[in-house]
């Protein structure tokens, strides 16, 4: 600046932005006069500390330029620059538009220069916020639905648009749009609960269990929802605060206790809810299979061979951690629905074959696993009279009786018939191949989230279908020949 112009009051970054008007675009300059003794080479230092960057040209070099100044913002009225006259924004009055110092008409060229681009402090580089998609859309000017429609509806732009969409919000740090945000302008989480009665590690190593949330998974992929699995037992009141906070859609409770308070809880929220293995719930969908008649298949089959000293490894009849013999009074007090409902076919086919049931020895189990079936065989083999048939509630329960037999000497088949119950690989790799019940494990988990999501096309109470499979476990007891049919 000359020395005529150093005694005129000049406008300064003064920390505010104001929009101003160029002919039908806007930019926000500075405003606010100093007062005081300001310095012609400060002024100069802060212009050449301005920095310009172009705009998105799909948006036609229009739209707002921000300069970016860690005081407060200031909003100034709009500036009719073609009439020279600026415009109260509260009033509506012209007035003369006042004389335009060095200063500003350099930020302005500059601002046109850059088809209204951004002007900003380049060592303020490292304090912005670009964290709100407001922010992220002025700085290319791409619209807010741009910016949603490149994270939550791809289909909708073309590769080369969300390209560059992407990588200006990546460029400006902002990571997409805020997730619990996101639920409430939807009315969804995009995501389901999943309950379960055992440990959570339980989901990762049982087969049977494995194969279940496989099937699950795959179908919660297909309908491009999440899955969440909420590791809590049994509904005691602090182990449902997660079922009462989970950012879910609805609920799967692969569970299998009878008033269970987990369930309740999302019934006072409102959630859908399905059901799998457990018993029914008035307005729950359900899919299982018949764990009475799949066991009564499988006690028929050894009666058939000859068998009529059996006895039973089970597993938990309820949630208390009890191991041993599980008598005529705890088998009414039963808990885990399907586990008391293969008891009950258990039952069923023994009385129809004229086996009175008090004669079947019944030995109980925790957790499940190979360890708790090699400890409760153990105990029936070492029974006085011992059995010649042993019927287990799962196949990783009839592998750890063979290995209690192997233990005690005890040949299977020969000596002893093992009938296991989930037809899980382990079977068919087991020595001898395990005699088992097949259910649809995989198939059971994959109905659940349709259940869950598209009520209306699936019937409300699924029963799938259980299959004996006869293996190299299970013979005639020893004097007694094949059956013929």
């Amino acid at each position: 600046m000359g020395a005529g112009s150093q005694g005129r009051r000049s406008p300064r970054l003064a920390g505010g932005l104001a929009n101003r008007q160029v002919g039908s675009s806007t930019y926000a300059a500075t405003r606010g006069f100093d007062q005081g003794a300001g310095s012609a080479r400060s002024e100069v230092a802060e212009l050449r500390d301005l920095r310009v960057d172009r705009r998105h040209p799909q948006c036609g070099g229009h739209g707002d330029a921000v300069v970016s100044v860690p005081d407060e913002v200031l909003l100034a009225e709009p500036v009719d620059r073609d009439r020279g006259q600026r415009c109260s924004a509260a009033r509506g009055d012209p007035q003369p538009f006042p004389a335009q110092t060095a200063r500003r008409r350099r930020a302005e060229a500059a601002v046109e220069r850059a088809s209204l681009g951004v002007l900003r402090r380049s060592h303020d580089r490292g304090q912005r916020d670009w964290t709100h998609p407001d922010r992220a859309t002025r700085r290319r000017r791409c619209a807010p639905e741009r910016l949603v429609e490149a994270y939550s509806h791809p289909e909708r732009l073309s590769p080369a648009l969300r390209r560059n969409v992407l990588a200006t919000a990546r460029r400006l740090g902002y990571p997409g749009p805020d997730p619990l945000a996101a639920t409430l302008s939807r009315g969804r989480v995009g995501a389901l609960g999943l309950l379960n009665d055992d440990p959570l590690p339980y989901a990762f190593f049982d087969p049977a269990a494995v194969l279940l949330f496989e099937g699950v998974a795959a179908a919660c992929e297909q309908e491009r929802v999440g899955l969440v699995l909420v590791p809590t037992r049994f509904g005691a009141p602090a182990e449902t605060d997660l079922v009462r906070v989970a950012l879910v859609d609805g609920f799967i409770a692969y569970c299998d206790v009878a008033h269970d308070g987990r369930l309740d809880v999302v019934e006072e929220r409102g959630l859908p809810l399905v059901i799998v293995d457990g018993p029914a719930r008035p307005g729950a969908p359900r899919v299982g299979i018949d764990d009475r008649a799949a066991a009564r298949a499988a006690a028929e089959h050894l009666l058939e061979l000859g068998h009529r000293r059996i006895a039973i490894a089970s597993l938990p009849l309820a949630p208390d951690g009890y191991e041993g013999p599980a008598d005529a009074r705890r088998q009414a007090g039963a808990r885990f629905h399907c586990n008391r409902e293969r008891l009950r076919g258990y039952r069923e086919a023994c009385e129809a074959a004229g086996v009175p049931w008090e004669s079947v020895a019944v030995e109980e189990r925790v957790p499940h696993g190979r360890d708790a079936g090699r400890r409760a065989a153990a105990a029936l083999l070492d029974r006085a009279e011992r059995p010649t048939a042993l019927i287990t509630m799962s196949d990783e329960i009839a592998i750890g009786a063979l290995q209690a037999a192997e233990a005690c000497g005890i040949g299977v088949p020969g000596e002893l018939s093992i009938v296991g119950f989930d037809d899980t690989a382990a079977a068919a790799e087991a020595r001898p191949p395990l005699t088992t019940i097949a259910q649809p494990h995989y198939e059971k988990g994959a109905t659940a989230p349709r259940l869950l999501l598209h009520p209306e096309e699936e019937p409300p109470d699924v029963v799938l279908p259980t299959t004996l499979v006869v293996c190299a476990s299970t013979a005639p007891p020893r004097g007694r020949s094949e059956p013929t049919s």
